[in-house]
């Protein structure tokens, strides 16, 4: 539910509108956008595809959206992001994180998102609430890149997933 109401924000602001991507036929990776489109079916959700870019030399680009919605407000309570290696989340049966694991292997890109919200909203849950998001930072952080910097960090071998797969790793 909050992250439908992100999604909303970043569709009115950051992929159409007057500024966005597609009126301003953003270049990514030397293509520009042509167009967007939201994907609603919760089992591809699930699985790291929230929006897909469709880019002029016919690609199509798959982004995984993730918001701080625990941390509105982020310059006062948070100003970075966790890559997910393992969780206990077990939503496909296994307890793989997004970065890594085999079923989140369609994701092209991360739009990592922080939050403004009025200064007086205190709501944990505050997307349950008629609470308007007034502004979303984000950066657009290439999955495979990101992969790369950490198997280069740990000197791991090709499958780094493979270390976290085993239950008490």
């Amino acid at each position: 539910m909050g992250e439908e109401k992100v999604n909303k924000f970043l569709c009115e602001h950051l992929y159409g509108g007057k500024y966005g991507l597609v009126k301003t036929r953003y270049s990514l990776d030397g293509s520009k956008v042509v167009r967007y489109e939201t994907v609603t079916e919760k089992i591809r959700q699930s699985a790291g595809e929230d929006m897909l870019l469709h880019m002029d030399d016919k690609r199509v680009v798959v982004i995984d959206e993730k918001a701080a919605l625990y941390y509105p407000n982020p310059r006062k309570t948070i100003n970075t992001f966790a890559f997910e290696l393992k969780t206990k989340i077990n939503a496909h049966g296994n307890n793989q994180g997004w970065l890594f694991g085999k079923n989140y292997t369609n994701t092209d890109y991360y739009l990592i998102n922080w939050i403004t919200l009025p200064d007086d909203v205190k709501d944990k849950h505050w997307w349950k609430k008629d609470i308007e998001i007034i502004s979303v930072e984000s950066m657009l952080l290439n999955k495979k890149r990101i992969q790369d910097f950490v198997r280069g960090v740990f000197s791991c071998e090709d499958d780094l997933f493979g270390k976290y797969d085993e239950p008490d790793y």
